[in-house]
């Protein structure tokens, strides 16, 4: 990000416009990579189900499930299209799971991990809606804060701190 705002200085933006442009314009290919990777497990988690081959079937959910959980650390849930991506893969493998089960690899039982991710997905809309408010205030002072919170901090914890602005 910081080469690329340098960058886009070079080419005569301002250090507010090519500071927005290279935080939100980093390229995330390991985004279509995952969910292509999930598609493949569900496929072949539907795929054993069909066969009845259940302990692959049980090891296509887990591991699609394991994939989305990885967008639950720190690094990778910087932004919120990560955390979107992971949540929608662990979603997809609990949907998944035939009623009443309960897998070892899963720590609660699949009705609350949905709820929580029900939770999660209420929280990115209710956050989110604080950047529109950043954009609209035209506060050059509060954007460029914003903006820096985004790269140190994360998007999340950014737009936490533009909802407590806001209040």
């Amino acid at each position: 990000m910081d080469a690329a705002q340098r960058l886009y200085e070079s080419l005569g933006l301002g250090t507010l416009e090519a500071s927005a442009i290279a935080t939100f314009g980093v390229t995330l290919p390991h985004m279509s990579a995952a969910m292509q990777s999930s598609r493949g497990l569900m496929e072949w988690q539907k795929s054993a189900a069909e066969s009845g081959d259940t302990a692959a079937a049980e090891d296509a959910l887990r591991l699609t499930y394991a994939l989305g959980r990885t967008f639950a650390t720190p690094e990778a849930s910087r932004l919120l299209i990560g955390q979107l991506v992971g949540i929608s893969m662990e979603k997809r493998a609990l949907e998944a799971l035939a009623a009443g089960t309960q897998p070892d690899w899963l720590t609660v039982t699949p009705a609350q991990r949905l709820a929580e991710i029900e939770k999660q997905k209420q929280t990115v809309k209710e956050v989110t809606a604080a950047s529109e408010w950043v954009m609209q205030s035209r506060d050059e002072q509060l954007f460029a804060e914003w903006l820096r919170r985004v790269r140190n901090d994360g998007e999340s914890a950014a737009l936490n701190w533009v909802k407590a602005q806001r209040k």
